[in-house]
């Protein structure tokens, strides 16, 4: 996956712009859950978004789950900055 992030596709010239998955309708299983932490990684490391073709909305809800836990690495803590709200 990174070598299409990072390099060319299949000696086309072009490289990938996004990743783009699919899980089943009826689950997340155990092997596409790895590989959507793959693809968290990958994504994080090369700066991609993810996109999801999957239809049933509590299967993309779980994926969504799953990718902010591997992502929060990228988001800052807060601030701990006085308020001067009165």
């Amino acid at each position: 996956m990174l070598s299409e992030l990072l390099g060319e596709i299949e000696q086309s010239g072009g490289h990938a712009g996004w990743i783009k998955l699919r899980t089943g309708d009826d689950s997340l299983s155990a092997c596409e859950t790895i590989i959507l932490h793959a693809s968290t990684s990958a994504a994080r490391e090369t700066n991609v978004v993810i996109g999801s073709h999957t239809i049933q909305g509590w299967v993309v809800r779980a994926q969504h789950d799953i990718i902010e836990v591997e992502s929060r690495s990228l988001i800052p803590e807060p601030l701990n900055q006085p308020s001067y709200a009165s």
